[in-house]
């Protein structure tokens, strides 16, 4: 799923550009950024919840 949507919103942001629509490029990109962002948080909390799980002990 990540994959997919990050390539759409790069197709989207290119889209946008060609078509001299800079801010909306941006936006694009910066929608792009956050659900990364999104993704790597959620994977440090599996792995949080992992560690606290494993050896008992919370952060």
């Amino acid at each position: 799923m990540h994959g997919l949507a990050t390539g759409n919103l790069e197709s989207a942001a290119k889209s946008y550009l060609n078509a001299g629509l800079e801010k909306d490029a941006e936006y694009a990109n910066a929608s792009k950024l956050l659900f990364d962002a999104y993704v790597l948080m959620d994977k440090a909390a599996k792995e949080e919840g992992e560690t606290v799980r494993n050896d008992g002990e919370g952060p």
